[in-house]
């Protein structure tokens, strides 16, 4: 079974539209985020010949999907996401085609412009989940290195990555969050 590039609009009260086939690129293991409000990126992932790929879509608030885009940052498979500030994302960690595990950051402004790779802080690992917490921070945990870890490093809200906090609940990865609060 191959990769799709398939999307599906959906509605403010959770109903999903048909399916829109053929815009974007086919790809697994990518990551996607909100920035600016009230638009979106996805890209990164394994293209489905064993490469990792730097293919980025933009969503615009309307949920149109753009042609491919190269992004800035290496190639990555399976890394996470999260919002923080109040309008901007943040790309870490996930796995290189050569090299294995990154702790490797990219952000992401207000307006969408995906920042080159920079070293981060952290354990390497991939896998890893993310998402936006109170108003204006994030967090990743999780992920794996060779096995399943416990892990989490916060986000601050200029998008400081924080030293690793080891033992937070059980190890596992593949982990998928999202926020639930404004406060």
């Amino acid at each position: 079974m191959g990769y799709f590039n398939t999307s599906n609009l959906i509605s403010s009260s959770g109903v999903f539209a048909t399916d829109t086939v053929g815009v974007g690129f086919n790809a697994a293991g990518a990551m996607a985020i909100t920035y600016g409000g009230d638009l979106g990126v996805f890209g990164f992932g394994d293209s489905g010949s064993g490469a990792n790929t730097d293919i980025t879509n933009y969503v615009s608030n309307l949920g149109i999907v753009a042609s491919n885009t190269t992004a800035v940052a290496g190639k990555r498979y399976v890394p996470g996401s999260a919002q923080y500030g109040t309008d901007k994302g943040i790309v870490a960690y996930g796995s290189f085609s050569v090299g294995g595990n990154s702790n490797t950051f990219n952000l992401i402004t207000n307006t969408g412009v995906i920042g080159s790779d920079t070293t981060g802080v952290g354990t390497a690992r991939s896998y890893i989940g993310g998402c936006g917490y109170g108003s204006d921070k994030g967090i990743f945990a999780y992920g794996n290195t060779s096995t399943s870890v416990s892990m989490s490093n916060l986000v601050s809200s200029s998008g400081v990555v924080a030293t690793d906090t080891t033992g937070v609940g059980t190890a596992r990865n593949s982990a998928e969050a999202c926020g639930y609060s404004q406060t």
